[in-house]
C-alpha cells in the first residue's frame, strides 16, 4: 500500500516591495536613533555652566555655578548689643548678617573661602560657617563634602546707606563673578544676638 505524497509548495519569492519596507524599517531606526543622539548632546551641552555671568542677581535667585549652584537667600541687620556679634556699629556702619546657600553637586569636595565673597573694601568682616574668630569671621573657609549643600552666614558692618552695597561672588571655574543686589537698607528684617531672635516682619 502506498502512501500519497503532497507536493512541495515552492519557496515564497521576495518581492520587491517587501525589500523596500525592510529597508524603509531600518532606515527609520537608524534616523531615529542619530536624532536621539544629537538631541541628548545638545542638552548636555546647554545645561552647562555658562562661561561668563552676564547680569545682576537678586536675593532668593538660584544661579547656576561651575560647581552647582548657589543663593544669598536674606540679609538682616544685626541687634541687641554693642557691636553684635563683633561686628561694628560705629556710626556709620551697618552690622548685618547675609545668609547664603551653596550646593556642591561634584563628586569632589569643595573648599569655600572668605575671598569668593567681595563687598566694598570699607566693609570688614566675613564668613561663619562654624569655628569663628571674636569678630565674626573665619579666617580659613570650611570644605563642602561631595553631593551636599550647606547653608551659611555672612557677617558684615557695610556703609550704613539707602542701598546695600552689591556683593560679588567670585566662582573659581568662572571667568567673572556673580553680582548679587543686596537691597535697600529701610524696612530690614533684625537678628537680635542675645536672644537669637527674628524681628516679625523677617521673612527669610
Amino acid at each position: 500500500m502506498s502512501t500519497p505524497t503532497v507536493p512541495a509548495l515552492p519557496a515564497p519569492r521576495r518581492r520587491p516591495i517587501g525589500r523596500a519596507l525592510v529597508t524603509a524599517t531600518w532606515v527609520g531606526a537608524l534616523a531615529g536613533a542619530v536624532i536621539g543622539l544629537v538631541s541628548l548632546l545638545s542638552t548636555q551641552t546647554s545645561s552647562a555652566p555658562a562661561p561668563a555671568n552676564p547680569g545682576v542677581a537678586r536675593l532668593g535667585e538660584h544661579l547656576t555655578t561651575s560647581f552647582g549652584a548657589m543663593s544669598v537667600d536674606n540679609v538682616v541687620r544685626l541687634v541687641g548689643a554693642p557691636n553684635p556679634m563683633g561686628i561694628s556699629d560705629a556710626p556709620g556702619q551697618l552690622p548685618v548678617q547675609i545668609a547664603v546657600t551653596l550646593t556642591n553637586l561634584q563628586k569632589r569636595p569643595l573648599r569655600v573661602t572668605p575671598q569668593m565673597f567681595e563687598l566694598p573694601a570699607i566693609a570688614s568682616g566675613g564668613v561663619d560657617a562654624g569655628a569663628q574668630r571674636e569678630d565674626g569671621s573665619n579666617p580659613t573657609g570650611f570644605t563642602m563634602a561631595p553631593l551636599s549643600a550647606h547653608r551659611f552666614q555672612l557677617r558684615y558692618a557695610v556703609p550704613d546707606a539707602v542701598t546695600l552695597p552689591r556683593m560679588k561672588f567670585h566662582d573659581p571655574g568662572m571667568r567673572r563673578p556673580f553680582v548679587i543686589e543686596l537691597g535697600p537698607s529701610k524696612g530690614l528684617g533684625t537678628l537680635n544676638v542675645v536672644d537669637h531672635h527674628f524681628s516679625r516682619n523677617f521673612a527669610g
